[in-house]
């Protein structure tokens, strides 16, 4: 996967709005956060950052005001964190393909979670293939439910 994780990008996002101690902040002052207060990135790096989160449906704008679309306070922060570089190159990713991956699934897998007689998206199905059959999904529902708020905003 080209890019950040969404939990790394998670991480970093959190990061600003605790160490900043607020709970919305304007533009402005999440790129003084990032670029001057933390010295991560340049403020066009920083720029970068912020839309990547956008994009990511991570960070939601409500009026003037930039704030997580997450529970950024149950983030756990490591002292001294710094960033990856990836998170400048977060373009999102695809769920499945992310399942498919860290599962290690082969393609009878996949086609045995899709063909379920469930009326549910592909993701959820694969879900509760994941459950039904002793995988590790409890770490996909976050970002399985965002994912399908996003496809389901857009419609």
């Amino acid at each position: 996967m080209k890019g950040a994780s969404t939990d790394e990008l998670k991480r970093a996002i959190a990061a600003v709005f605790l160490g900043e101690g607020l709970e919305k902040m304007s533009e402005e002052q999440m790129l003084s956060a990032i670029s001057m207060k933390r010295r991560w990135f340049t403020p066009e790096k920083a720029s970068v950052f912020i839309e990547n989160g956008k994009k990511a449906g991570l960070i939601v704008k409500k009026g003037r005001n930039l704030l997580p679309s997450f529970r950024y306070k149950e983030i756990e922060i490591p002292f001294g964190y710094y960033p990856p570089e990836s998170v400048l190159e977060y373009v999102g990713e695809d769920i499945m393909e992310r399942i498919r991956s860290e599962w290690k699934l082969s393609e009878d897998e996949i086609n045995s979670a899709l063909s379920m007689e469930y009326n549910l998206e592909d993701e959820a199905k694969i879900l509760l293939w994941g459950a039904q059959n002793g995988k590790d999904y409890y770490t996909m529902v976050s970002d399985v439910e965002e994912q399908l708020i996003k496809k389901y905003k857009k419609s």
